[in-house]
C-alpha cells in the first residue's frame, strides 16, 4: 500500500514530466500553449480535536414582519464575558474562492397598498476594509369600515463601514429614519358626535418622527488571555415629531477586562464596565397637537411638558470566575442618576455544568437603572401622545435557569424568576382627548413573577422547530393603578423552519397572547375592561430560482382574526406581501 509521502512525490513527478513537454511544445510556437495538465490526487483535510463555538451562522434575504402586539423595552448593550479556546489553523487545499453576492434588490407589494423596497449595498471582500450602505421602505394605505385611516410608513436609510487594524477595528454607521402614523382609534359615531358637518382629515391625527443618529464601535480584536482587552460603543440621536417635541440622547458603553490563567488551565477574568445616558428633551408648546380642534384635544398644552431629561452613569466592576466546569460571575453596579442620587445594584451570576454537560444550572441575582425615554415608549406603544410623561425605572431581578440537552439535535429549558420593579411604566387612555385615541404613560411600582419553560429541535439546515411559553403573575405595589395594563398573563410561541434542497424556504410563526387588563372610556370616566386571547399567524416562504433570483411571499395574520392589543386600535386582518430579490454577483 503506497503511504501519502510515496503519493506525493508520484505526483511531482509526473507533474515535471508534464511541464518539460509544455514547454518544449512551446518553441514551436511561442504565441499558443497547447498542452493540458490536469493532477488528480486525493486529499483528506483533518481538523485538529480542539474546543470550538457550536454557531450555525445563517442568512436570511428575506423580510421580517413582526407581529403588531409585540412589545419591547429599550435596549442597553450586554457584553459577552466568554471567551472561546483558541485552536489551531488548519489549512485546506483546493478551495476555489466563493463568488460574491454583496448586493440585493428587493421588491414587493401587499394588499391595503402596501409597496415594499429593500436595497442592500456591501464592498467586495477585503481582510481590512468593510462599507455599504441599505435604503428600506414599508408603507400602508388602509382604510378600515367605521374607523379612522390607518396610514403607516416607515423610510430608513443606513451607511455604515468597518476598517480593521494589527490589534483593533473600527466600525461606525450613519441612520436615518421617518416614521409615520395615524391615530386611527376613534369611530365615525364618535367623530360625528362632536363634528358632525365636517369629516376627518388625516393631517387632523396624523404623527410622524424624525430619527438622525451616530453609532460606533471601537474595540481590541487580540482576545487572548493574559491581554488586556477593551471595547467602547457610542451612539447619538436626535428624534423629532411632528409637534415639536425633540429628544437628544447621547450614551457611551466601555468595557476593560484582562485574563489570567489560574489553577492550572483555568482562565479567569477581571474587568470593569461604564455606561452613560444623557437625554435632553425640549419641545413648543405653539406645536402641540390638534389645539384648533376641541374634539381631537382639551388639555392646557404648557400641562403635557415633560422636558426635564435624564442623566445616568453607572460603573461595574466583575470578576468572572472559572474553576472544575462552575462559573461565577461577580458584580456590582454603581449608578448615579439626576434626581435620584446613588443606587447599587448586585450582578451575580453562578452557572455549573453536569452529566457529561446534558445539564446546564445557572442562577443569579442582577439589577440595573434605564430611562424611559420618549423614543422608548412611542416604540412599545406607537398611540401613545407627544410630550408624553418620561421617569426611571430601577429594577431587582432573581432567577434561576436549567437547560437539557438530550441530543446534540434536541434540548429543552426552563426558567424562574422574580424582579422587583419601581416605577415600572403601563398606558392607559388620556382622558383629554375627546376620541379616545391618544394613551398616556403611568408609573406603578410592581413585583412580577415569570415562568418560562421551552424547547428546541435542530434536525439539520433542512429543518427546525421551537416552543416557548411564558406565565406572568403581577402584584401591584401601590394604587397608582390595580393591574398590569396591557400585559398578557401568559404567552405562548411556536416557530418551525424547512429547507427543502436550498430552493424552497418556509417559515412558520405563531404567537398566543392571553387576556389582558385595560381601559376604556365610559363617560368621562375610566372603566376596567377585558381584552380577550389573540393569536397571530405568520408566514414566509421563499422560491430560489437561481443564486442571483429569488421570489418570496409574507403572509401575516393568516388566521384572519381582529384582534385588539390596544384598546380601541383594531388590527388588520389577513396581510400579504408578494415580492421578488435580484442580486449582482462580483467576478
Amino acid at each position: 500500500m503506497y503511504t501519502m509521502k510515496n503519493i506525493i512525490k508520484s505526483v511531482a513527478m509526473v507533474a515535471a514530466i508534464f511541464t518539460s513537454a509544455a514547454v518544449t511544445a512551446q518553441t514551436k510556437d511561442t504565441n499558443v500553449y497547447n498542452e493540458k495538465v490536469v493532477v488528480v490526487g486525493s486529499f483528506n483535510p483533518v481538523l485538529h480535536n480542539a474546543d470550538k463555538l457550536n454557531v450555525a451562522p445563517s442568512i436570511s434575504d428575506t423580510a421580517s414582519m413582526t407581529p403588531e402586539y409585540n412589545y419591547s423595552i429599550e435596549s442597553r448593550r450586554i457584553y459577552s464575558l466568554y471567551m472561546p479556546e483558541s485552536i489551531k489553523p488548519a489549512r485546506i487545499k483546493g478551495e476555489p474562492t466563493t463568488r460574491l453576492y454583496h448586493n440585493y434588490i428587493k421588491l414587493g407589494f401587499g394588499n391595503y397598498c402596501t409597496p415594499f423596497a429593500d436595497i442592500y449595498y456591501n464592498s467586495t471582500r477585503s481582510k481590512d476594509l468593510n462599507y455599504g450602505g441599505r435604503v428600506y421602505h414599508k408603507s400602508s394605505w388602509w382604510t378600515l369600515k367605521d374607523y379612522g385611516k390607518d396610514y403607516t410608513s416607515n423610510t430608513e436609510v443606513d451607511i455604515f463601514g468597518k476598517k480593521i487594524w494589527a490589534k483593533n477595528s473600527l466600525s461606525a454607521n450613519v441612520f436615518y429614519n421617518h416614521d409615520y402614523s395615524l391615530y386611527y382609534g376613534f369611530t365615525d359615531t364618535l367623530w360625528k358626535t362632536f363634528v358632525p358637518n365636517d369629516e376627518p382629515q388625516t393631517a387632523d391625527y396624523s404623527q410622524y418622527y424624525n430619527t438622525l443618529g451616530l453609532k460606533a464601535n471601537f474595540r481590541s480584536i487580540k482576545t487572548d488571555f493574559n491581554r488586556l482587552n477593551y471595547e467602547a460603543d457610542m451612539l447619538i440621536t436626535n428624534q423629532h415629531d411632528k409637534y415639536g417635541s425633540n429628544e437628544l440622547h447621547t450614551a457611551f458603553d466601555a468595557d476593560v477586562h484582562y485574563g489570567f490563567a489560574f489553577w492550572g488551565t483555568e482562565k479567569q477574568i477581571v474587568g470593569l464596565q461604564l455606561h452613560f445616558d444623557y437625554f435632553k428633551n425640549t419641545g413648543d408648546t405653539t406645536l402641540f397637537p390638534m389645539q384648533g380642534v376641541d374634539t381631537l384635544i382639551n388639555r392646557n398644552a404648557s400641562a403635557a411638558n415633560y422636558l426635564d431629561g435624564a442623566t445616568i452613569f453607572a460603573a461595574q466592576p466583575y470578576f468572572l470566575f472559572k474553576a472544575f466546569g462552575f462559573k461565577m460571575n461577580i458584580g456590582l453596579n454603581f449608578a448615579y442618576a439626576k434626581n435620584d442620587g446613588f443606587k447599587l445594584f448586585p450582578n451575580i451570576t453562578a452557572s455549573q455544568t453536569m452529566f457529561n454537560e446534558i445539564l446546564h444550572l445557572t442562577v443569579g441575582l442582577n439589577g440595573d437603572y434605564i430611562h424611559n425615554s420618549w423614543q422608548a415608549l412611542r416604540t412599545e406603544n406607537p398611540f401613545v401622545g407627544p410630550r408624553c410623561e418620561t421617569q426611571n425605572t430601577s429594577f431587582n431581578k432573581l432567577f434561576a435557569e436549567a437547560k437539557f440537552n438530550f441530543t446534540k439535535k434536541f434540548n429543552v429549558h426552563a426558567a424562574i424568576s422574580y424582579t422587583l420593579y419601581k416605577q415600572l411604566p403601563f398606558f392607559m387612555l388620556d382622558t383629554m382627548y375627546r376620541l379616545n385615541n391618544v394613551y398616556q404613560t403611568v408609573y406603578a411600582d410592581v413585583n412580577q413573577l415569570n415562568i418560562t419553560l421551552g424547547a428546541a429541535y435542530h434536525l439539520d439546515e433542512r429543518f427546525s422547530f421551537g416552543a416557548k411559553g411564558n406565565l406572568y403573575n403581577y402584584n401591584m405595589k401601590d394604587e397608582v393603578i390595580e393591574k398590569p395594563l396591557y400585559k398578557p398573563n401568559w404567552d405562548v410561541y411556536v416557530t418551525a423552519a424547512y429547507n427543502y434542497n436550498y430552493k424552497f424556504y418556509a417559515r412558520l410563526e405563531t404567537g398566543i397572547l392571553g387576556k389582558m387588563d385595560g381601559l376604556n372610556r365610559v363617560g368621562n370616566k375610566l372603566e376596567s375592561e377585558e381584552l380577550s386571547m389573540k393569536y397571530g399567524v405568520h408566514l414566509n416562504v421563499e422560491y430560489r430560482h437561481t443564486k442571483a433570483l429569488s421570489f418570496f411571499a409574507d403572509l401575516d395574520n393568516v388566521a384572519y382574526q381582529r384582534y385588539y392589543y390596544w384598546t380601541n386600535y383594531p388590527s388588520k386582518r389577513i396581510q400579504f406581501l408578494l415580492g421578488v430579490t435580484y442580486t449582482i454577483p462580483v467576478k
